[in-house]
């Protein structure tokens, strides 16, 4: 089962600002790897998750920051370390 949290809560529980959650959300932050496996633990769901229906490319490129972020936190939003932000 999906945990429903607020933004604001799902920032507090990974313990990084609100507005640091927003930019993620966004796509106008790239979390770290900490932050992202954070938010799979505050969601209790796989971190596997999050990345599920992220396309993949055929052409050996990399995705863009986006497009990454934007599948990753759609919907996630509606272990902890300390990190700077």
């Amino acid at each position: 089962m999906r945990k429903r949290l607020s933004q604001s809560k799902l920032a507090e529980l990974v313990e990084i600002s609100t507005d640091s959650m927003t930019k993620i959300e966004n796509a106008n932050q790239t979390p770290s790897a900490f932050i992202i496996f954070d938010i799979a633990n505050a969601l209790e769901i796989p971190i596997e998750e999050l990345f599920r229906g992220i396309p993949k490319r055929t052409d050996g490129k990399s995705l863009s920051q986006r497009t990454v972020s934007e599948h990753c936190l759609s919907g996630a939003s509606k272990g902890n370390r300390r990190r700077s932000e």
